[in-house]
């Protein structure tokens, strides 16, 4: 709990709240969900380098993301999927 009070008065917060309120928007949302998925499909790809997971990962999620009527930032969308291969990581190390 302290750790939770530390991050929300910290600089910390400071930090990270722009991209806390970007994924709180519906294209946040949405393209999280997708990036979770996406980076799933990319990692069972076993004949790309990451580079190459990274890229096919983010244009899946973009393409999903235009067929909803959504768009993100590059960098919006960039940040999505590194936060998306971190869990799916953690998750297999697990």
């Amino acid at each position: 709990m302290w750790e939770r009070l530390k991050l929300i008065t910290g600089q910390i917060w400071d930090f990270i709240a722009p991209t806390v309120r970007m994924l709180l928007t519906a294209a946040g949302k949405a393209a999280v969900r997708s990036a979770l998925a996406a980076v799933r499909v990319a990692a069972s790809r076993e004949e790309l380098s990451g580079k190459e997971k990274f890229a096919f990962a983010f244009d899946l999620v973009q393409e999903d993301l235009r067929a909803q009527g959504l768009s993100l930032l590059t960098r919006h969308l960039n940040k999505i999927i590194e936060l998306a291969y971190e869990k799916f990581a953690s998750e297999q190390d697990q």
